[in-house]
C-alpha cells in the first residue's frame, strides 16, 4: 500500500539463541559497563534498556492490566494475558532506524520576545550564549521574514546548558514561558521546512539541531526522563504503518 513495502517475521526457538540474546542484554546492564560508557553517572543504578514510551503507550497499557487485575482472583493474576506486553528490542545505533530531532512553532508571540526571554531564562540556569564554535547546543529560530535556510534566521548558542540534551534545555524554558503567556501556544513539528512554513505564516519557529543516537541514553542518564515529543524515528511515510500482534480483551477497549 502506497510504497510501503513489507514485512516478515521469523520465529526464534531454540533455547541456546533465547539465553544468547538473553545474556547480551544483561551484559549491557553491570555496573562495570554502565560506569564505562557514562563515567559522569558512575555508581548509579546502570541503564540498559530504555522504553520509547509513545504511540503503543505502555504507561496506557499497565491501568489497562491495572483495571482488569483488580477484578481477577490471585491465581488468575499470573497468567491472564494482558499482564503482559509485547516488546520490540532493538539497538538504537541500527540503520534501519532513524531517528530525528521534533521540533516547535509557538504562536502569539515575536522571535525577539521568544529568543530574548530563552535566554534570560538560560542565563538564570548557568547557562553562556557563546559562539558556534564553543557551542554545546544550539537553537535557531525563525520568523516570517524567513525565506528558506540561513535567511534571516536567528540562531543561539549555548555552552554549560542545565540539561544535557536541547531539547530538555528548551522544554523547560517553553513550560515556564507558556505558563506566563496564556495567549501563547506550541505545537510539535516534524521536519525543518514544515517548521519554516509555519513561520511564514505567522508562527516563531525553533529548529532543533540533530543528535547522535548516543545523545538518547546520556540524555537519560544524565537529565532523566526526556521531554515529550523529544525526536521521531522515520518519516511521515515510514510512520503510517504499524505491526498489530495481538488485541488483548476487545470487549474493554
Amino acid at each position: 500500500m502506497l510504497g510501503g513495502g513489507h514485512i516478515a517475521g521469523w520465529a526464534v526457538t531454540d533455547a541456546a539463541d533465547i539465553a544468547a540474546v538473553e545474556n547480551a542484554v544483561a551484559a549491557l546492564g553491570t555496573q562495570a559497563a554502565f560506569d564505562a560508557k557514562y563515567p559522569d553517572a558512575a555508581g548509579r543504578p546502570p541503564l540498559a534498556v530504555a522504553v520509547g514510551d509513545g504511540n503503543h503507550s505502555l504507561a496506557t497499557a499497565k491501568a489497562h492490566w491495572e483495571e482488569i487485575k483488580a477484578a481477577l482472583p490471585p491465581a488468575a493474576r499470573q497468567s491472564h494475558p494482558a499482564r503482559w506486553c509485547l516488546v520490540e528490542l532493538v539497538n538504537v545505533h541500527s540503520p534501519a532506524l532513524g531517528i530525528e530531532p521534533i521540533h516547535r512553532a509557538v504562536f502569539g508571540v515575536s522571535m525577539t520576545e521568544l529568543a530574548g526571554a530563552f535566554l534570560s531564562f538560560a542565563a538564570r540556569h548557568g547557562a553562556h550564549a557563546c559562539g558556534m564554535a564553543g557551542a554545546q547546543q544550539t537553537f535557531c529560530f525563525v520568523d516570517e521574514t524567513c525565506t528558506g535556510p540561513g535567511t534571516a534566521e536567528r540562531v543561539e548558542c549555548l555552552k554549560n546548558a542545565p540539561w544535557p540534551l536541547a531539547v530538555g534545555t528548551l522544554d523547560a524554558f517553553l513550560t515556564e514561558f507558556l505558563a506566563q503567556r496564556p495567549g501563547a501556544k506550541v505545537d510539535y513539528i516534524h521536519g525543518a521546512d514544515n517548521v519554516r512554513a509555519l513561520a511564514r505564516a505567522g508562527a516563531v519557529g525553533v529548529i532543533l539541531p540533530d543528535f547522535a543516537k548516543s545523545d538518547l541514553f546520556r540524555g537519560v542518564v544524565l537529565g532523566g526522563v526526556l521531554p515529550k515529543k523529544t525526536f521521531s524515528m522515520g518519516h511521515a511515510e515510514e510512520k503510517r504503518y504499524y505491526l498489530e500482534c495481538r488485541q488483548i480483551a476487545p470487549q474493554t477497549l
